[in-house]
């Protein structure tokens, strides 16, 4: 398994891993990358990962903080999976980001709201 995230979350998951459990099980790792600036494809084969093998893949909470151009490039690096792979992923409609709809969500829009300018994509 890669766990793929910036790196300050990266630290500190591996910090709560080691906390909990003692140790980075060893099927894990844990992968920094910038998905906005770095090549995850590259950063993904120098930690293990083989494209030739299928793979499912969760991009959950991530595009909404990327720029148009990291989302973009992440799809294309994905689209290049292994036959059979699959993918499981969340994303913010842009609409809602902008604030032209709530979608009757109200409460959600103002947490959204909050954070400003990290949420982009």
């Amino acid at each position: 398994m890669w766990e793929v995230d910036q790196r300050e979350n990266v630290e500190a998951k591996e910090k709560r891993l080691r906390k909990a459990l003692g140790t980075i099980p060893p099927n894990v790792k844990l992968v920094p990358a910038d998905f906005d600036r770095d090549d995850l494809g590259s950063i993904l084969a120098a930690h293990g990962y083989s494209a030739a093998k299928r793979t499912f893949f969760v991009w959950e909470a991530v595009s909404q903080y990327l720029t148009e151009q990291g989302v973009r490039a992440t799809f294309d690096w994905l689209a290049k999976a292994a036959p059979g792979s699959r993918l499981a992923f969340t994303y913010v409609r842009k609409d809602f980001l902008d604030g032209k709809t709530s979608y009757g969500w109200e409460s959600g829009y103002r947490l959204v709201d909050l954070q400003g300018p990290n949420l982009r994509f």
